[in-house]
């Protein structure tokens, strides 16, 4: 099963928080706040409801790492 990765990272030279394809590195949707970014589903609508995204840190570690569809626990 072929994943499509994603990225939530902040660009220091725009200081803006930014959603990014892994592999090509295109940036898909620009956020002011990472709160803006994982909020209201905003992430989940842009990528299609379909692959996983690593949300990184201001120092660049791993903050949590996401996974789309969501998988209900039973």
């Amino acid at each position: 099963m072929d994943t499509r990765r994603y990225r939530v990272i902040r660009n220091p030279d725009t200081e803006k928080w930014e959603l990014q394809h892994e592999d090509t590195g295109e940036v898909l949707k620009i956020f002011r706040t990472r709160d803006q970014a994982l909020g209201r589903r905003v992430v989940e609508r842009t990528i299609g409801n379909a692959g996983v995204v690593t949300v990184y840190r201001l120092d660049g570690t791993v903050s949590k790492v996401l996974e789309y569809p969501v998988r209900v626990r039973r």
